[in-house]
């Protein structure tokens, strides 16, 4: 057993030190009066941190692998999230999704899967896809952002579901029926 002067102190120890804000009245000779415990008697019972009464400011450098100009679905998702400070634990329950499957995502080892989309760009706030030049290019985006595939979105237009691809394809455009619902579909927020 150790001697009580070279024991380490406990957290209750160090919790019954008086802390205060910085700048306040008390603040400075609460860190005057904080001595080493190991060896009281010797040069070291100086004040630790005479100047505590000090505020730094400054801002915090971004951490390790932070996406500064994010290009995939994976690099949005860490960006936000560290902006945010949250963990992919969390990012994972609110997009309805596998924590490790959130990993996969920031590491760019897979993309996510198509549906969960819609709980990516609620996480992120903003749209992932640039505006779209062509009709082909906004119905893909559109379908894509609210994850529905060719085939649900055939389904809805009671079209075929190659006809759904060449149309994002720009080697077909829709008749006047499914137009209407076209209309429809793309002027829906999601």
């Amino acid at each position: 057993m150790e001697p009580e002067a070279l024991q380490p102190e406990s957290r209750t120890d160090r919790a019954a030190v008086p802390r205060r804000a910085s700048g306040s009245a008390r603040s400075s000779r609460a860190c005057n009066h904080t001595v080493c415990r190991i060896a009281p008697d010797s040069r070291r019972r100086t004040p630790a941190l005479a100047f505590c009464h000090v505020t730094l400011g400054g801002r915090k450098p971004a951490p390790s692998g932070y996406p500064v100009n994010p290009t995939t679905v994976g690099d949005h998702l860490r960006k936000r999230r560290l902006d945010l400070g949250v963990t992919q634990r969390q990012v994972a329950a609110q997009i309805g999704a596998n924590v490790t499957s959130v990993r996969n995502w920031e590491g760019n080892a897979t993309a996510p899967a198509l549906w969960f989309m819609p709980g990516i760009i609620r996480f992120l706030g903003y749209r992932l896809h640039t505006p779209a030049k062509t009709f082909g290019e906004q119905l893909k985006a559109r379908r894509r952002e609210r994850g529905i595939s060719q085939e649900k979105l055939a389904d809805f237009l009671r079209v075929d579901e190659g006809t759904v691809r060449r149309w994002e394809r720009g080697r077909s455009r829709p008749t006047a029926r499914a137009g209407v619902l076209l209309d429809v579909f793309l002027g829906q927020d999601s």
